[in-house]
């Protein structure tokens, strides 16, 4: 792979997608929850709802545990676009990189 990193953030009501890295350097995306656990200092912290995994056959999203509940139908047609966008912004990322080899 080259040098060109991929960046993505994109934030709703208390909800992200953002782009991460793996261990090795590899990115990926995540659908992430904020929640304020330190008010009075102004921390913002978040944990990961679900995230993209690449394997052989493609693209496969992966829930953590059962935290897929906690979007509601409003959420998730606000989320679930932006999403997909994102995923599909990675996967043309990765073929770009695969033609600069």
């Amino acid at each position: 792979m080259t040098n060109k990193p991929f960046k993505f953030e994109w934030e709703y009501a208390d909800f992200g997608v953002r782009s991460t890295t793996r261990y090795d350097g590899t990115p990926y995306i995540e659908l992430i929850k904020y929640y304020d656990s330190d008010t009075e200092k102004g921390r913002r912290y978040c944990y990961t709802i679900a995230y993209w995994h690449k394997d052989r056959e493609g693209w496969d999203l992966r829930f953590v545990g059962d935290r897929m509940l906690e979007l509601s139908k409003m959420h998730i047609e606000k989320v679930w676009p932006q999403l997909c966008a994102a995923q599909i912004m990675l996967q043309a990322w990765f073929e770009d990189q695969e033609d600069e080899l």
